[in-house]
């Protein structure tokens, strides 16, 4: 009994071994570039990878952006859309959610939900960009803009104190 329980002891060590030899191999295979091929990586690749390619974006392509950014949010997260509401104008105008969410509701038509820029006009201040915008049904918008996608929108272009 004491032969069988040595042989099974030493298969064991030996399926073990191999599971370990197995592993340690793969790894090794997995280190992708190393050093003495890196020199024909970047000789294939030179120029090729990790470029920054500048996007002139243009002035009526950030006010249909804008537009379209907060129709969506309006369409599906009012609470969202009453967060980029500029503070000045939710003080004199929209001094709360539900106030907001009316005048949200009446402006929901299948024009509004379309988003299309009829007009806009930009204004650059010192530190901000004023985006004046009217949509297909007619309503009004100004977004004020500190920096790439970081706005504030006015719903109306008569409470306005820049």
């Amino acid at each position: 009994m004491d032969k069988e329980l040595i042989k099974k002891m030493l298969l064991i060590i030996l399926i073990i071994g191999l599971f370990i030899l197995v592993l340690v191999e793969a790894s090794k295979s997995n280190r992708g570039y190393t050093f003495s091929n890196y020199a024909q990586y970047e000789a294939k690749y030179k120029g090729k990878v990790n470029q920054i390619n500048y996007v002139k974006i243009s002035d009526a392509t950030m006010a249909q952006k804008y537009l379209s950014d907060f129709v969506n949010m309006c369409l599906t997260n009012k609470k969202a859309a009453y967060d980029v509401i500029d503070p000045y104008y939710k003080e004199k105008k929209m001094n709360n959610y539900s106030v907001f969410s009316s005048v949200i509701d009446k402006m929901n038509t299948k024009v509004f939900a379309q988003s299309k820029v009829v007009s806009y006009k930009l204004s650059s201040e010192k530190n901000y960009r004023l985006y004046y915008i009217k949509d297909a049904a007619d309503n009004a918008y100004v977004f004020k803009e500190n920096g790439i996608m970081n706005y504030t929108v006015y719903l109306d272009m008569t409470t306005l104190d820049f």
